[in-house]
């Protein structure tokens, strides 16, 4: 039968029960986050006495409240809504990827994510005009819930190397 500890939070003062295997394992994961945050950070979170007070604190840091997640999640989600209108002829489609990428990852680091075939498409139906051929060709040939976008970039790098060369 485990001990039972009890801790002070220095937060707040409120008591918190903890067996022994619970402190231990308190310990090595405050240690590890403690460890690998810059100094920086560490001034943020180094009142923080428990592994899940840190986590709670580092959430807030970086993603606010409910509300202003909510808020980061719509901001993105217009973001991939008008990814078309701010397509940017004048950067290379690996640029516009990238930033489209980035927004797919922003949207899955708040708990937001789509099916890989509406991201597909989506993407799909932002590229400019001069795509159209390969756009219809790449709906109606596939399912696009098998098609990732990593392949539909490289069938659309294909398609540009083989017309710059003919």
């Amino acid at each position: 039968m485990d001990l039972i500890f009890y801790h002070v939070n220095k937060m707040n003062g409120m008591r918190i029960a903890m067996t022994e295997t619970m402190l231990r394992e308190n310990y090595l994961a405050t240690h590890l986050l403690y460890s690998a945050l810059p100094d920086k950070e560490y001034k943020k979170i180094y009142r923080c006495d428990t592994a899940h007070d840190i986590w709670k604190a580092l959430e807030m840091i970086y993603e606010g409240n409910s509300q202003v997640k909510e808020h980061k999640i719509k901001l993105l989600t217009d973001q991939l809504d008008t990814f078309k209108l701010f397509w940017q002829r004048d950067k290379p489609d690996e640029y516009m990827y990238e930033r489209y990428i980035g927004t797919i990852n922003s949207l899955k680091a708040l708990g937001k994510s789509y099916t890989n075939g509406t991201y597909v498409e989506i993407f799909l139906s932002a590229l400019p005009p001069e795509w159209n051929v390969e756009v219809k060709a790449i709906l109606g040939s596939e399912n696009l819930s098998l098609l990732s976008l990593e392949d539909v970039l490289g069938s659309l790098k294909t398609v540009k190397k083989h017309r710059l060369h003919h």
